[in-house]
């Protein structure tokens, strides 16, 4: 039971709810709740007055300044604890757009420029976004797997085809590469454990062979850098 505080000038609401943390109306009770942390945000002016810019999606939330960030992140909190909520203290820092910081899974970050030497905005999969896609595709394949190869790789480009989809408008491609070179090992490695042979299985099973047995390439994912 909570009460939701008249930050904007309306009377107490009372509200009595019960509910699986991490069930699938979590995202949805997050939002209607946090609604009201955009609206106090907006209506005191802090986008102007701080030069802060906060985005949220569900209780995940960035905020990009342009002022003083400490004074954004003490109107952040002040809020909160008016929300009866905190800010996880492992999770939230303060961070140069130099240095780079995760939102959602990408990794915002400002670099030079490879071609030109300027410095630009850049975003890639994050590092946790990485080893989890990894992880999903190392469970699929170990070495008694009890699937088919043909169920294996559909459950492979299933999970893969999904990732790049969500990554492919970024600066993906040494990322997509890598996972391309890592896909080809674990299927290789699976098919030769299977039909316990010993080596690799590099030379029975060749980049072209693993295509022709359904392998997803996503080699067409790449993205050119900004110039």
């Amino acid at each position: 039971m909570g009460t939701l505080p008249p930050l904007l000038g309306q009377a107490d609401i009372e509200i009595k709810v019960a509910y699986c943390v991490g069930g699938a109306i979590s995202p949805l009770l997050s939002n209607v709740y946090l609604n009201l942390l955009d609206r106090v945000w907006e209506r005191r002016g802090y986008p102007e007055r701080l030069g802060a810019k906060l985005y949220r999606y569900c209780d995940d939330m960035v905020i990009l300044c342009r002022g003083n960030p400490k004074a954004a992140y003490q109107a952040l909190e002040a809020i909160l604890r008016r929300m009866d909520l905190t800010l996880h203290p492992e999770k939230t820092r303060i961070a140069r757009v130099d240095e780079g910081f995760d939102f959602l899974s990408f990794h915002f970050v400002r670099r030079r420029s490879p071609t030109t030497g300027r410095r630009s905005f850049y975003i890639f999969p994050s590092k946790e976004s990485q080893k989890r896609v990894r992880e999903n595709i190392r469970s699929f394949t170990h070495r008694r797997a009890p699937v088919e190869p043909e169920a294996l790789i559909g459950r492979i480009n299933e999970a893969v085809r999904g990732w790049v989809n969500y990554f492919q408008h970024t600066n993906a491609f040494e990322a997509f590469r890598r996972l391309q070179r890592f896909i080809n090992l674990r299927v290789r490695r699976y098919l030769s454990q299977r039909h316990r042979e010993r080596g690799s299985g590099w030379r029975r099973y060749p980049n072209r062979q693993l295509y022709a047995m359904g392998v997803i390439y996503i080699g067409s994912g790449r993205i050119r850098y900004p110039t």
